[in-house]
């Protein structure tokens, strides 16, 4: 009897706390992703942006490092582009060659709210 009590209410805490976690609206905001594609024949790289349902009108792509990252190269009013491996391949030390690229990206949300550097993840490759 006193278990059910306990039990009842619990239950029902449990079930309530489940249906309004699950009624939010998805965190499309702070979700963009950096793809960068297999080199062509041309000896480029096609490199895009998204960030869900928000539009993107521009991108910077940046190398993270140790003590500073660094400014690659700057895209205006797109969300796609083709890239030499000279501004993907930015670590050439003996000790550390694989590259470490991400971008910081701007646009529109869905409700017309502008956005600046929004940051996507870091791709780990040699290029």
């Amino acid at each position: 009897m006193i278990l059910r009590r306990f039990a009842v209410p619990v239950l029902a805490a449990v079930l309530g706390a489940g249906l309004a976690a699950s009624a939010a609206p998805p965190a499309f905001a702070d979700s963009c992703t950096l793809f960068i594609g297999n080199q062509t024949p041309q000896h480029f790289y096609p490199v895009s942006v998204s960030c869900g349902r928000d539009t993107v009108q521009g991108f910077s792509l940046w190398g993270q490092d140790e003590v500073f990252d660094e400014f690659r190269q700057g895209f205006n009013g797109v969300s796609s582009a083709s890239v030499s491996r000279d501004v993907l391949n930015e670590d050439d030390s003996i000790f550390n060659r694989e590259d470490d690229i991400y971008a910081k990206v701007g646009g529109v949300d869905v409700f017309g709210n502008s956005f600046n550097d929004r940051m996507t993840n870091v791709i780990h490759r040699n290029f």
